[in-house]
């Protein structure tokens, strides 16, 4: 059967057949919250409510999908939502954070994730599913993030197997602003050297003005749009963007995976003889001695410094042992390592074993803590905090079947080969909620319903 000549714009003729039916379907999975069986009360930056857009939804992917077509499409600024990422401190009794003796070792650092519109969402969604299917069979074996099919459990698996068999010497490091920091010119670029003849100048119009999009602080209440002042305007603490990608979307996980596409085929080329792992901007190198590993973080250093402008965690950041940390199993005592262990993705990987990593076991505690003491000061039934607990170790459950949906902190941490972890936190779990149910017994009147020690065997075995 003979075929025509390939279209010299692929991506103008993907949006010309797209289906708004599939669109629409993949918003409303997006918008639909399975642990209230509900419609999550979404409200974009841009004053939207996803209540208003949903009785005509498939208008609204036409509409979209017609000015893609036509390139007039324009992405509303993001809304910044500052995330702490550390863990609060802990409350008193009174409510109020605890007083800490000396400096504190571990300054307060914030993330920030970018808020989108609906409109946002939904042109992310068309160029995400002419975009996935292209790019994820092409990215490096060695990639584990934001990939269909790998997880963070891959790549610690990897990890271990190699730490413990013949390379037993490794690193691990993180890239400094990974995600605001990348360059837009050499990003679009590298997606163009991926996809080849599916390159469109129109698709590269539209990621562009998709990465150049600002963000603002504070939301604008929902009232029709007039011109560019009401989107921009200084009042709402307008920032435009030059370079890095919006966190919190789908879309930015996969460019993230293509801007580091050319050093993980660069590492399996020259390095062939290292163990390389990356997850996201988290990258850890395994190696037969400390020399060759340092030789090959030296090399990987001066790349990603040349040609993508991006810094990395060095020894001197040695003190935050989640940013950059030697090991050497065969020498426990070698100069660059005080510890026969690495920390990656929240574990602690040993010769023997794998544990979870101490300060996310003190996170869970802290997480505890804090429900309990505001299951305190609303005096609910203890039905209540035994379902908040529930869901932070096993997750969420579905609406509609009542089944866990899969990724709680048990089952992050599934690949914990110590059960006496597992068994002290049991311990401590029963023991902190006895003394919290039996602390407010006289003041809510409330008989404690049953021993909760075999309730907490049960939930961390």
């Amino acid at each position: 059967m003979m075929t025509g000549p390939p279209s010299n714009h692929p991506f103008t003729d993907y949006l010309d057949h797209l289906d708004v039916n599939s669109v629409a379907q993949s918003l409303e999975a997006h918008f639909f919250d399975p642990i209230l069986g509900r419609d999550k009360p979404y409200t974009g930056p841009d004053g939207i409510a996803w209540q208003h857009v949903k009785p005509n939804l498939l208008a609204h992917v036409e509409t979209v999908r017609q000015q893609l077509r036509k390139g007039r499409f324009t992405f509303t600024p993001f809304q910044r939502t500052p995330l702490n990422s550390l863990t609060p401190p802990t409350p008193n009794r009174h409510g109020k954070p605890m007083k800490k003796k000396g400096p504190d070792p571990s300054p307060n650092k914030v993330r920030v994730v970018y808020k989108p519109s609906i409109r946002n969402v939904t042109a992310q969604t068309c160029l995400l599913a002419y975009l996935a299917p292209r790019l994820n069979s092409q990215f490096s074996a060695a990639s584990y993030a934001y990939q269909p099919g790998k997880s963070a459990h891959g790549a610690v698996k990897r990890l271990w197997r190699s730490l413990t068999a013949d390379r037993p010497c490794g690193l691990v490091f993180d890239i400094v602003g990974f995600f605001d920091h990348l360059d837009h010119d050499r990003l679009l670029a590298d997606a163009q050297q991926l996809l080849g003849t599916d390159w469109d100048p129109l698709l590269e119009a539209m990621l562009r003005r998709y990465l150049k999009t600002g963000s603002v602080q504070r939301p604008r209440k929902h009232q029709p749009a007039h011109g560019r002042l009401n989107s921009q305007h200084p009042s709402r603490g307008y920032q435009p963007r030059h370079q890095g990608v919006p966190q919190g979307g789908a879309l930015s996980a996969l460019l993230s995976n293509v801007a580091l596409h050319g050093l993980d085929t660069y590492a399996a080329g020259h390095w062939y003889d290292v163990t390389y792992i990356r997850y996201a901007d988290n990258i850890a190198l395994l190696g037969s001695s400390m020399a060759q590993v340092k030789a090959c973080y030296d090399d990987l250093t001066h790349v990603l410094d040349n040609d993508y402008g991006l810094a990395v965690y060095g020894p001197d950041e040695a003190a935050n042992s989640d940013k950059f940390q030697w090991v050497n199993l065969a020498k426990p005592t070698d100069a660059h390592t005080a510890t026969p262990y690495l920390t990656f993705l929240g574990y602690r990987i040993e010769r023997d074993s794998i544990k979870i990593a101490p300060a996310n076991v003190a996170a869970f505690k802290l997480k505890v803590r804090h429900l309990c003491q505001g299951w305190q000061r609303r005096c609910d039934p203890p039905e209540k905090l035994l379902e908040q607990l529930g869901r932070l170790i096993d997750g969420p459950v579905q609406a509609q079947t009542g089944e866990p949906m899969g990724y709680g902190w048990r089952h992050y941490f599934s690949l914990c080969s110590n059960r006496g972890q597992f068994r002290e936190l049991s311990a401590w779990l029963a023991r902190t909620l006895q003394k919290t149910l039996h602390a407010t017994k006289h003041d809510t009147n409330q008989d404690i319903p049953y021993d909760t020690t075999p309730l907490t065997l049960t939930l961390l075995k």
